[in-house]
């Protein structure tokens, strides 16, 4: 859901196949939150779930921050809001 209070998930559907996806996350100040490996997944789905933390393990506070996915070398951003 968006906005969220506690986690928030995020779903891809991709088409059949083998995809490499990495994801950042980024405050409204382009301070890097959290940076996730890249990783390859077979199928059409994706999920991931981002508890509101940074890669240090301390919680985001209330505000807007900026999903950024590469899928296949594509960039894709979504703005978020942490209530």
């Amino acid at each position: 859901p968006n906005p969220f209070r506690h986690t928030l998930t995020i779903q891809l559907t991709l088409t059949e196949g083998t995809h490499k996806l990495q994801m950042s996350i980024y405050d409204v100040k382009g301070r890097l939150l959290v940076n996730e490996p890249e990783t390859t997944i077979t199928g059409s789905s994706y999920q991931a779930i981002w508890n509101g933390d940074t890669r240090d393990g301390k919680p985001v506070s209330a505000g807007v921050y900026f999903i950024h996915l590469t899928v296949d070398g594509k960039s894709h951003i979504y703005r978020v809001v942490k209530l």
